[in-house]
């Protein structure tokens, strides 16, 4: 009996997996040699780019005023006095002039919002060469440059 288990566990061990199985692409990545050559990787990615641009709570989780880029347009417009507000409620840290303050913490809004985008454009406009012959690349290349 014994040796009947000792003998079913080594082959269980021996055949359960083969050596490919650890090494398996990642599937939800894109790596660095598929960007530079993959007109579909950079365009997913300048994609993602865009679709940051609208996300909600990229900066400050669970607050009203972190909506994407619009809300930091919205936000430069009260503390410029292109808007009125009638009275305090959201935005009222930039109307206030305390979001621009280090230690306010709506003044972080357009770090988190902007610089990670800058980023992945920077990381796209160097994995396209400038003289690519592909359209499509030249396309991309140019929206991140954008």
């Amino acid at each position: 009996m014994k040796k009947l288990l000792i003998l079913t566990m080594s082959l269980l061990i021996l055949t359960g997996c083969s050596k490919d199985f650890l090494d398996t692409q990642p599937e939800s990545t894109i790596n660095d040699e598929q960007l530079g050559t993959s007109a579909a990787a950079n365009k997913a990615i300048i994609a993602g780019i865009y679709s940051a641009l609208r996300s909600y709570g990229l900066s400050i989780a669970g607050n009203h005023e972190d909506y994407g880029h619009k809300s930091i347009l919205s936000a430069t417009d009260l503390m410029s006095n292109d808007e009125l507000m009638t009275k305090s409620s959201w935005y009222g840290s930039f109307y206030n002039y305390l979001a621009r303050t280090q230690t306010n913490s709506r003044s972080k809004l357009a770090w988190s919002m902007y610089y990670p985008q800058i980023k992945v454009a920077n990381t796209v406009i160097g994995a396209i060469p400038a003289d690519t012959d592909d359209a499509s690349l030249k396309s991309l290349r140019g929206q991140a440059l954008a």
